[in-house]
């Protein structure tokens, strides 16, 4: 009985020192800093696409309980935003199913609001981006259909589109074209 009491606490204390050192490594965020190419494109219009660069410079963190953080900035050259909101952070948390919003803090009129952007997702240690641009005051009834993208890295149309059906897989209804 004694050797099974022994056994049961040198276990315990094993798994306990693995968690200790597992768990800061896992949601300790991690500095991402990434500048590639990539293609802006309208879903549905083949003959609308254009070159970009995209440069991302901030953290990604994992959260405890499924999802990931991602803090910092996300540049795109081409991308239509006003000037003040070029310079600023965006906090972007990721669902478990890899989707994200990207929000922006409007200042004018000395009325503060969160204004949503862009639904995000990205590859692993944010090497690679799908962002489908949201048509102001449309968050709530946005459909991937006909949308402004951005994704990168990618040379042409179809790598970007490619792209974004393999990081948007888990919430497309269909494939983009």
């Amino acid at each position: 009985m004694k050797k099974v009491i022994q056994y049961s606490v040198i276990a315990i204390m094993i798994l306990s020192g693995i968690f200790a050192v597992w768990l800061p490594l896992h949601i300790w965020p991690k500095e991402v800093v990434n500048d590639f190419e990539g293609v802006m494109f309208v879903e549905g219009d083949p003959q609308s696409f254009e070159t970009v660069s995209i440069s991302l410079n901030g953290h990604i963190n994992n959260r405890l309980f499924g999802g990931r953080t991602y803090l910092g900035k996300i540049i795109i050259d081409k991308m239509d935003v006003r000037e003040e909101w070029k310079t600023q952070n965006v906090r972007i948390n990721f669902n478990s199913r890899g989707l994200g919003i990207m929000y922006y803090l409007d200042e004018k009129d000395s009325d503060y609001s969160l204004v949503p952007h862009a639904y995000v997702s990205m590859g692993d240690m944010a090497g690679s981006l799908a962002m489908s641009l949201i048509e102001e005051g449309m968050a709530e009834t946005h459909m991937f259909k006909g949308s402004t993208f951005f994704a990168g890295p990618a040379a042409n149309r179809d790598e970007a589109v490619a792209l974004s059906n393999d990081l948007m897989a888990k919430f497309l209804d269909n494939t983009l074209e």
